[in-house]
Parts: C-alpha cells; sequence; structure tokens
C-alpha cells in the first residue's frame, strides 16, 4: 500500500479510532516501526508523500517506508473494522454472518443458530432483504443438516416463502440500482441535459423506471428511496426544479420517518439534505436555506466517522457561502470565510469533483464579490489547472466564464484574448456554447469599459433578446445558478 493512502486513511481517523489502533499495537510485542510512522504522520501533520519521505527518511534510516506503510494500513484496517462492528448494525451483521459460518465449520449449530437468532432481528431493522435472504438461506442450511427436527412443513414452506420473496426485493432493488447508475453515468459522461432534446434521451430510463415502480413486487423503504433518488436526480440534471424539490421534499421525509434508514454514516440522508438545499440556491429562496443548513449542519456528530464529519462541514460551508454570495451578503460572506478551517478546503476532498470545486467556486467568487482578485484567481485556479476536472460539469463552465469576466475586470487583455480561444476551443467553438456562455463572450467582446455611453446602450439592446430567452429557459439555470452572469 503506498505511503499516500496511509496518510490520507491517518486523517480521515477519529479519536476512538486512533485510539483502538494504538490498543491493539500494545498487545503485540517486538519492534512497533509502524507506530512511530503513524505518530510521525498524525503528530506532525504530513499531508503529503514527498513530506513524509524526507521525514522518514531522516528520522528512521535504513528502515523501508514502503514495507513500514503497507503493514500500518492493514493494522489501521483492522482497527476500523473492530470499531465499526461495534457502531455499525450492518456491520454488525456482517460479522455475525462470519461468526454463524466458524462455529459450524466447528461442528457447534447449536451456537451458530442462536447467533442467527440475534442476526434477524438487527436486518428486519435495516431492511436489507440481500441479507434477510442470507441469513433465511443459513437457516434452511441449519434444518437441512438437522434433519428438520422439530420443524413441521407448513413451518418450511413459510420460511422457503419468505427466502423468494426476498429474492424478489433484492431483484427489484437491482433494477432501481441499475436504472440509477445508467442515469448518473449518462449525465456524467454527457453533462446536464440542456435542452428537450437531450432530456428526451433519458427518457427510456424514466419509463423503465416507472415500470419497476409500478411492478407486482411489494415495495419495502429501501425501493422507495431509490426510486425518490432517481426522481430527484432525473428532475434536477433535466432543469425540472419545482418537481426535484417536491421530490426531495418527500425523500426527507422518508429519512426523518425511519431511523434505521440512518446508518451509520447517513450517507443518503446526507444527500437529501445537499439536494434540497442545491435545489433551492438554484432557485434563489435563500430565506428558505437555513432550517437545512441547520439540519446538516447536525450530521456533524461525534458518533460518525471523522472523514464524514469533515465532509459534513465543507458542504455546509459550500451552502452557507452560496446563500450569502446569492443574498448580495458579501461582507458576510468574507468573514465566514477568514473565521473558517483551512484544512476544510484544502486537506480533505469531498464524494465527488463537483462539489468539492463547488466549494473552490464560492470561494474564489467571495473574493470576486469583495474586489480581491488576487485571491479569487488562487482559487479558480485550483479549478481550472491544478483540478481534477470535467469539462462537462456546470460548476467547470461557470469557473471559466467568471474567469474570463474578472480577466476583463482587471484589465488583462493578453491572458482574456488566450482564455476566450481556449474556452470557445474546448467547447467546440460555438456549437457546443450554452446561450449564457455565448452572451457573456458576446459581451466581453464589445468592451463596454471604452464605449460612450451611446455606443454600450445600442449593444446593449442586441443583448436583451438573448438575454430574455436564457431569463426563460429552464435549462439555463444549470449554468446560472451559480451566478447572475
Amino acid at each position: 500500500m503506498t505511503p499516500s493512502a496511509v496518510i490520507q486513511l491517518i486523517h480521515s481517523l477519529s479519536k476512538a479510532e486512533k485510539r483502538q489502533l494504538k490498543i491493539i499495537s500494545r498487545r503485540q510485542s517486538g519492534s512497533k516501526d509502524y507506530i512511530q510512522l503513524f505518530d510521525l504522520i498524525d503528530k506532525e501533520q504530513v499531508f503529503d508523500k514527498t513530506t513524509l519521505v524526507q521525514k522518514y527518511k531522516r528520522r528512521f534510516p535504513g528502515s523501508s517506508l514502503e514495507n513500514t506503510s503497507r503493514y500500518l494500513f492493514k493494522s489501521i484496517v483492522e482497527a476500523l473494522i473492530q470499531v465499526r462492528t461495534k457502531d455499525s448494525p450492518l456491520h454488525e451483521l456482517i460479522y455475525g454472518l462470519l461468526k454463524v459460518n466458524i462455529l459450524n465449520e466447528r461442528n457447534l449449530p447449536e451456537e451458530g443458530y442462536k447467533e442467527l437468532e440475534k442476526l434477524k432481528t438487527i436486518s428486519e431493522k435495516l431492511q436489507e432483504s440481500f441479507y434477510d435472504y442470507i441469513i433465511l438461506r443459513t437457516e434452511l442450511k441449519y434444518h437441512i443438516d438437522n434433519n428438520f427436527q422439530s420443524l413441521t412443513e407448513n413451518k418450511l414452506i413459510a420460511l422457503q416463502m419468505k427466502a423468494r420473496d426476498n429474492i424478489r426485493q433484492v431483484r427489484n432493488t437491482h433494477e432501481h440500482f441499475a436504472l440509477y447508475e445508467l442515469l448518473k453515468f449518462r449525465l456524467l459522461k454527457s453533462g446536464a441535459a440542456l435542452n428537450a432534446e437531450e432530456k428526451s434521451k433519458l427518457n427510456d430510463l424514466l419509463l423503465n423506471e416507472m415500470s419497476v415502480v409500478n411492478s407486482r413486487v411489494k415495495h419495502n423503504v429501501e425501493s422507495k428511496k431509490l426510486h425518490l433518488l432517481f426522481q430527484s436526480y432525473f428532475f434536477t440534471n433535466t432543469g425540472d426544479y419545482k418537481a426535484a424539490l417536491k421530490t426531495f421534499y418527500e425523500l426527507n421525509r422518508l429519512f426523518e420517518k425511519y431511523d434505521p434508514l440512518l446508518k451509520n454514516p447517513p450517507w443518503d440522508y446526507y444527500g437529501a439534505l445537499a439536494g434540497i438545499l442545491d435545489n433551492m440556491g438554484t432557485n434563489a429562496h435563500f430565506a428558505d436555506m437555513s432550517l437545512y443548513l441547520s439540519r446538516l449542519a447536525g450530521l456533524d456528530k461525534s458518533i460518525y466517522p471523522e472523514y464524514f464529519r469533515f465532509l459534513v462541514k465543507k458542504t455546509v460551508l459550500l451552502f452557507s457561502l452560496w446563500n450569502l454570495t446569492g443574498s448580495g451578503n458579501y461582507k458576510e460572506a468574507i468573514e465566514l470565510v477568514a473565521k473558517s478551517e483551512k484544512a476544510i478546503w484544502k486537506q480533505y476532498t469531498l464524494v465527488n469533483e463537483e462539489k468539492q470545486n463547488e466549494l473552490l467556486f464560492y470561494l474564489a467568487l467571495t473574493y470576486y464579490n469583495n474586489k480581491q482578485f488576487k485571491k479569487s484567481q488562487k482559487f479558480i485556479n485550483e479549478i481550472v489547472l491544478i483540478g481534477k476536472v470535467n469539462v462537462n460539469l456546470p460548476v467547470y463552465k461557470a469557473t471559466s466564464l467568471l474567469n474570463l469576466i474578472m480577466s476583463y475586470e482587471s484589465k488583462d487583455f493578453e491572458t482574456l484574448d488566450y482564455l476566450v480561444r481556449s474556452y470557445k476551443k474546448a467547447n467546440g467553438q460555438n456549437s457546443g456554447l450554452m446561450k449564457t456562455e455565448k452572451v457573456v463572450i458576446a459581451a466581453i467582446k464589445m468592451n463596454p469599459d471604452f464605449n460612450v455611453r451611446m455606443k454600450n446602450k445600442i449593444l446593449w439592446n442586441k443583448l436583451k433578446g438573448p438575454v430574455s430567452e436564457i431569463l426563460n429557459n429552464k435549462h439555463e439555470k444549470h449554468l446560472s445558478k451559480y451566478f447572475d452572469f
């Protein structure tokens, strides 16, 4: 395992997880180079491989960093498994199935059956059809091996029918997942549907999803959740924000009604809250964001892993800055950035590049709105030059446009000319540009800062039509939600 992976893993640990690693190490005898490597990374706050190699060579000459990293990685994973088995019902369930298999292998079927009875209760609360089936299949095997003692034929058939129902549920869940995955794949590869023609290319998935929903299989909470996730993602990426928000509200109610869905960590609930906030920001409902911001911030709990809590902090900062900049509270936005930990946007990546880049964008926008162009440029560069970029993502387009505008306002015309040419080339000249992009580039080319008022009035009249089209085109919101271009 590479030192970089070990660095990332260590900085994702909570205090309890670090403590568990130390407890495990105390039980071992002999040299403990891996603990010294752990302390070096943890206590001296090492965040990159180059720094680690230099410090390790000075501290432990002659020792192999690669070998020690590999052993440390393995030890951390083992410690994490122990911690997660105690605080996560799903991990407890998986660990319990392993115990049942071991007991059965050692010819202790009665003890294994007792463990199985405990696992039934956990699985029913989690509503995990896949694990329900494994438990039922294990129970049926126990009865076969014990020659069906104390089991009537009716009870046997009832168990078999229950297992068959679970198989149907698993297949139903798979169909939901398959369509959701296809939808995400298409949208991530080609970008959001920016017009009716592109939206029509997704209709086959929508029709298939509705046929799964209307099938005769009894839908459990998991299938309802997947249906709402599909719908919310579809509506958001096809510009139907009103329907998307309605779906997100339903999803939120589902999570609040069924506590077992709030797994540790509650990824899906986090996604629902982030979806609601994104929708509110897109439609400029900034006054309504505070309630869901507080709910999102409420997921920063000590019972959840450190990496998840950091993700929550990042996302809260992202939507807080969006709220403040969208409301025109530029001074408050700059004050929020000043009092926030730099580590929130520097040391951890988010679940996907889009959210990370959105956070960097709003940091750039905060400084842009306060006329601090150099600081703004630093965050823009992290997206367009340094970071991993998908040029189809609207946030990348918004960042590039902000970069053009800032170059113009800074009177850096040499850079501006290069940026415009590169921008159009990357998007297939004008053919691949959205209306918003075309209007911004056209306005920059008109060079309004160097025109007399009358000429600008004439030029503005030329732009009125396209601007009106943009304001009335829901597909343009994919881009205009980031900034009032």
